[in-house]
């Protein structure tokens, strides 16, 4: 038997408060990222942000590890795995695009959520939510450039796309199954496929030529500061931040969760305007506004839906 999931037993503000954590260092994320690639190779990051958060978690679930079963790792272990390709692919891609459109492309997860949700559950999205859906797409395709045509896709772009349509079958599965498990545990087996993943990835990477070229040179500063700086950035944004989303998605609605998550989207294009990073544009604003719309129209649908459940509840 799995151990009944503890975030159950809290108030359910607290996790639309996690919820609200993770949005914020995430509109950080690939800003401070691709700052750091001048100093680390993206997979050299994933390898020392996942290190140390493997160590973190199993310090923190040590007392429970009796509990990782055949049945745990049969759900934890896809989860870890297609959790850690989605984010390699989106650390890649982040060195061949912006960090806006880094960040809306990795949330097109929103249009995938319903169709994992509904092929694993048969449950079907509301008609509040197929209408989040649709202007959260429209949003972020406004602010990644994308509307402009397929010409200007890059590489960078494709990448981070194919790691947001992952992203949202993972954040549906954690929502389905994640209820089955410990949230720390699960994110234990998240941490150690990632660092796994991460250093296969980088070996292989680091041989392969593309036209005589290494397809992604390893490149590692030993400087105190930035190993400094990137394990701590690291331990937050990537180790805790997941635990908080995953505690998040046992109690919250997925769908909210995923048409929500593009607001960190526009944290990003907020910093990028100000780094001189990205130039602001008529795009970006307008996209920036569909997605809080959005976000808006999805809360009202969640709060609806919580209401109606309630009285259903009192009512026998």
């Amino acid at each position: 038997m799995l151990a009944k999931n503890k975030a159950k037993e809290r108030p359910k503000w607290l996790f639309y408060l996690l919820l609200g954590v993770v949005i914020i260092v995430w509109g950080f994320d690939p800003v401070v990222n691709k700052l750091q690639y001048e100093n680390y190779s993206p997979l050299a990051l994933s390898i020392i942000s996942t290190l140390f958060s493997s160590i973190l978690f199993f310090i923190l679930s040590i007392k429970k590890l009796k509990q990782i079963n055949l049945k745990f790792l049969k759900i934890a272990l896809p989860i870890g795995v297609l959790n850690s390709v989605a984010c390699i692919l989106q650390r890649i891609g982040l060195q061949l695009t912006t960090p806006p459109s880094y960040a809306f492309l990795e949330h097109l997860s929103c249009a995938f959520v319903p169709i994992a949700i509904y092929l694993f559950t048969k449950k079907r999205p509301t008609f509040i939510q197929l209408i989040t859906i649709v202007v959260c797409i429209v949003g972020c395709f406004l602010i990644s450039g994308l509307i402009k045509g397929f010409s200007s896709i890059s590489v960078g772009d494709l990448l981070c796309a194919i790691a947001g349509a992952i992203l949202g079958f993972c954040i549906a599965l954690v929502s389905i199954y994640g209820k089955q498990t410990d949230t720390t545990l699960l994110t234990f087996v998240q941490m150690i496929s990632y660092f796994v993943i991460s250093v296969i990835f980088a070996f292989i990477l680091n041989k392969v030529k593309i036209n005589g070229v290494i397809a992604e040179e390893f490149r590692f500063s030993f400087n105190p500061i930035h190993i400094i700086f990137a394990i701590a950035f690291g331990l937050f944004s990537v180790g805790l931040c997941w635990l908080f989303r995953n505690m998040a998605l046992c109690r919250i609605n997925p769908i909210f969760v995923a048409v929500v998550s593009p607001f960190s989207a526009i944290i990003s294009s907020a910093i990028s305007v100000m780094l001189k990073m990205e130039n602001i544009t008529v795009e970006l604003i307008i996209g920036g506004v569909l997605i809080s719309v959005a976000v808006i129209i999805s809360g009202i649908g969640d709060n609806k839906e919580m209401i109606f459940k309630q009285r259903r509840k009192n009512h026998g």
